[in-house]
């Protein structure tokens, strides 16, 4: 098995240079965007790469194999990412016992070294996979969120955001233990990252807004406060009926079943919905591109959930970017905000975000015109 992990830790995923050269052209590519923004898309661009690593794991365990990955090495401020990342990732999954030939077979996939499902299971027993109770990790996991909280980690700077992840490792002795902890702190790992990419700044992800715009714009955000809608995304370069509003969801349901569309039953209505909501967005504009990209998902397609998974075709398609509903709205989301910059009045939002979102030159056309179909359609 030493030699396996050998060539796994061989198996380059993403280095120094590879982050050097993401960023050099995310600057180049989107040069009117700010800092924060750039770092958006970075993390957008280390997620596709990693997910593209990930072939011949199962469909439906790569998103939180691919987030374990990354809450083991940016947050920890690694610049680089392996094979052995990714395969530590796995075992680290608590139903790893369903899918070890999987795992024999990405890992044969990627190295030369052979292995097979006794290696895995040998070198599971070995780091203590038979003597931990997820009844007692998951007690310990919530002692330990109870010590660390979100917006404290929003206002940490990076050295404490380390000496945290440093503290979780003085929990236990057992490798698989201490990695299946801070998988059970989710979501607050990678709010970690986001602040070792951004801490720099003194400005937090969520709570940022331009200040060269805020005198101008100060009375617009305030109505989106008394609206309730965050104001994270004042999204001013947008036209007003491309921004959230409340619509019928009613008929926009009824609109999409005519079409016997999956897009029509949870999670994902509810997700581009709140989604929409989350990044000022008109939801009828995510549920449009759907229809462009995908005719709204219809259940008669052969691979109608997977595509479900990711119908606006984020990172180029669904079949090489199938993750799930919510990270593919959030992408699509932020992308349709960023390409929307620059555009002078005269030009048309639709056309414009078109000429960059999409190869297809009438890719803006048609995502107009369903636009205003279903605009009139839940009226």
């Amino acid at each position: 098995m030493r030699d396996i992990l050998s060539e796994l830790d061989n198996m380059k995923v993403i280095d120094e240079d590879d982050i050097i050269t993401i960023k050099g052209y995310i600057r180049k590519k989107y040069a009117t965007n700010d800092e924060i923004e750039d770092n958006i898309v970075f993390l957008d661009a280390v997620n596709k790469i990693i997910y593209k690593r990930l072939e011949g794991l199962p469909e439906q365990l790569k998103c939180s194999i691919k987030k374990s990955v990354i809450e083991n090495t940016l947050s920890k401020n690694k610049t680089m990412i392996t094979g052995h990342d990714i395969f530590n990732a796995c075992i680290t999954e608590d139903d790893i016992n369903d899918f070890t030939s999987e795992l024999v077979g990405w890992t044969n996939l990627n190295i030369k070294v052979e292995i097979e499902t006794k290696d895995i299971n040998k070198h599971l027993k070995l780091i203590g996979f038979k003597a931990i109770s997820l009844k007692n990790v998951e007690k310990e996991g919530q002692h330990f969120e109870s010590k660390v909280n979100v917006q404290q980690l929003r206002n940490s700077k990076v050295r404490r955001v380390t000496t945290v992840t440093r503290e979780t490792k003085t929990l236990s002795t057992t490798p698989l233990l201490n990695l299946k902890r801070i998988k059970i702190t989710g979501c607050r790992a990678l709010v970690a990252v986001f602040i070792m990419l951004l801490s720099h700044t003194g400005k937090g992800l969520y709570s940022y807004i331009d200040n060269r715009k805020v005198k101008v714009d100060n009375h617009v955000v305030e109505s989106y406060k008394n609206k309730g809608i965050l104001t994270n995304y004042p999204n001013l370069h947008l036209p007003e009926y491309m921004r959230y509003k409340d619509i019928n969801q009613e008929k926009l349901k009824e609109f999409l079943q005519g079409r016997q569309s999956i897009l029509s039953k949870e999670p994902y209505f509810s997700t581009i919905i709140s989604t929409a909501e989350e990044f000022n967005l008109n939801p009828i504009v995510l549920f449009s591109i759907t229809g462009q990209e995908q005719g709204f998902v219809p259940e008669s397609h052969k691979d109608g959930y997977k595509i479900a998974n990711n119908p606006f075709n984020v990172y180029h398609s669904w079949v090489e970017y199938n993750t799930d509903i919510n990270d593919a709205s959030r992408i699509a989301s932020r992308t349709v905000i960023n390409l929307a910059k620059g555009r002078s009045e005269d030009k048309d939002p639709f056309l414009w975000i078109g000429t960059k979102y999409a190869e297809d030159p009438r890719w803006g056309k048609g995502v107009k015109t369903i636009f205003e179909e279903l605009t009139q359609y839940v009226k």
